[in-house]
């Protein structure tokens, strides 16, 4: 007996970027962590996932400038700069190609 979710994935129908998730955390001093909002997690893992170099985000009422590239995190305000770090696997951040995957069974190359 299955009694899990069965999901399906039409490539056709799909847009590039779908629910892309990964944690994504701020340097607030002496080696701490701390979890961005998960609206924010989203939003970077989203802006990284199609390729952009920065993002700018709100929280708590503070506009910062996300550095995707160099991952930084800066108050727009304040100029105050914050490592940033996510989870997200590097292969899944940043997508290589566009084309659709291909079906089990077909060849490269002309090959069989």
């Amino acid at each position: 007996f299955f009694f899990g979710t069965w999901i399906l994935f039409m490539p056709s129908l799909a847009p590039d970027v779908t629910c892309v998730r990964g944690e994504w955390e701020v340097n607030t001093g002496e080696g701490q962590w701390t979890k961005l909002p998960a609206d924010v997690m989203q939003q970077l893992s989203v802006a990284s996932a199609s390729g952009q170099k920065n993002c700018t985000v709100t929280m708590k009422g503070n506009v910062y400038m996300m550095d995707l590239e160099n991952m930084q995190q800066k108050n727009t305000s304040s100029g105050v700069k914050r490592k940033l770090r996510s989870t997200l696997p590097s292969s899944s951040a940043r997508p290589t190609s566009k084309s659709p995957p291909r079906s089990p069974g077909s060849s490269q190359g002309g090959r069989p």
